[in-house]
């Protein structure tokens, strides 16, 4: 149940927060938060991570559903097995799939708006992806011991 909250709780973040962007805002305002630090600048964003493939929507598209896809069947096939860490990770990094896949899929683009110093602009899914993958390599390094020791097959 815990999953689901998050999961939701993000998703909808997420959307709500590019939907206020979208609606108050044209593509290139910005708005300063802590002057020379943080702005809140509205970009849209038509490639994935740094605008990596920019341009290629249906490569994107594919990508985030097939390693959506991944996750979901590891998720179920090994659900006994996988530590509660774990899940978490896997939750968070398919809340945040989700709400750029929804942007993507809809608008052609994904809404991003958090603009800090010099660091690309990005959203609330980012954030979800990005604290998922993290910890998701926090807690396979600390339960194999970094990959060189300890039972691989722990999930």
């Amino acid at each position: 149940m815990l999953f689901i909250i998050v999961f939701f709780a993000f998703l909808i973040l997420d959307q709500v927060s590019k939907f206020l962007i979208r609606s108050n805002m044209i593509p290139g305002d910005s708005i300063p938060v802590i002057d020379g630090f943080f702005n809140i600048t509205y970009i849209r964003n038509t490639g994935g991570a740094f605008s990596l493939l920019s341009g290629r929507l249906f490569i994107l598209i594919a990508i985030t559903l097939v390693l959506m896809a991944v996750i979901v069947v590891v998720a179920i096939k090994f659900s006994g097995k996988i530590s509660f860490k774990k899940k978490l990770a896997f939750t968070l990094i398919l809340a945040g799939g989700l709400g750029n896949l929804i942007d993507r899929m809809i608008m052609g683009y994904v809404t991003d708006f958090i603009d800090i110093w010099k660091w690309p602009v990005f959203n609330i899914a980012d954030i979800a992806i990005t604290c998922g993958c993290m910890l998701m390599i926090i807690f396979v390094l600390r339960e194999d011991g970094g990959g060189f020791s300890g039972e691989r097959h722990k999930l």
